[in-house]
């Protein structure tokens, strides 16, 4: 009866795991609008803000630009969109983001949730992400959400916040691409280099 009993706690453990961590929406719009030249807007957070903060926002910000020129969309460059724009969106509608960087389109990007949870030989990290695709005209053309948790166990407890600050960069990779897989491919034929994230990490 025990046996049975663990047996179909692992089987519940194992379904509740394979649930996808994305939700995602395409506007019925899209295939007539279909931006070219997008906009990546500063990263929003609504998670508390801390000390890596700043490096977690231009990692993922530069992947979503980098995965936009893999998929056939212009990009416009972060630098000149952090000139016109600053640092926060505040009052500040697609339509008129779209207007100030001569943009088809500006993408949201925002990190509701980041939570590093850390005991004796356990660390998680609770991840919580959206996108938004606006076009110049104020429409919402696609929307994704990204949630999704890691952990990581370990008898060594020198190592654990390495481990986990090591493990941002591949989770970005994986959010960014996993999220984008539900983006409707552009039009505009580009052939960007790869960049590397890495540099930022401590």
């Amino acid at each position: 009866m025990i046996r049975k009993i663990a047996g179909l706690l692992i089987l519940v453990l194992v379904l509740a795991g394979c649930g996808s961590p994305i939700q995602y929406v395409v506007s019925d719009q899209y295939s007539r609008i279909r931006p070219r030249a997008v906009a990546v807007l500063p990263v929003e957070w609504g998670a508390e803000v801390n000390a890596e903060t700043e490096g977690i926002s231009l990692l993922l910000r530069t992947m979503a630009s980098e995965k936009l020129r893999s998929m056939n969309y212009g990009t416009i460059p972060l630098e000149e969109t952090n000139a016109k724009v600053g640092k926060t969106l505040t009052g500040k509608d697609p339509v008129e983001l779209s207007r100030l960087l001569n943009a088809d389109a500006v993408l949201y990007i925002g990190v509701d949730e980041w939570k590093k949870t850390e005991f004796v030989t356990y660390a998680s990290l609770n991840v919580k992400t959206r996108f938004e695709l606006y076009s110049s005209r104020g429409t919402r053309l696609w929307a994704a959400e990204y949630h999704d948790r890691d952990m990581d166990l370990r008898l060594d407890t020198s190592s654990m916040e390495f481990a986990v600050i090591k493990a941002y960069e591949p989770k970005m990779q994986r959010l960014v691409d996993s999220s984008f897989a539900t983006l409707p491919q552009g039009t505009v034929a580009t052939r960007d280099k790869k960049e590397t994230y890495f540099q930022w990490l401590p």
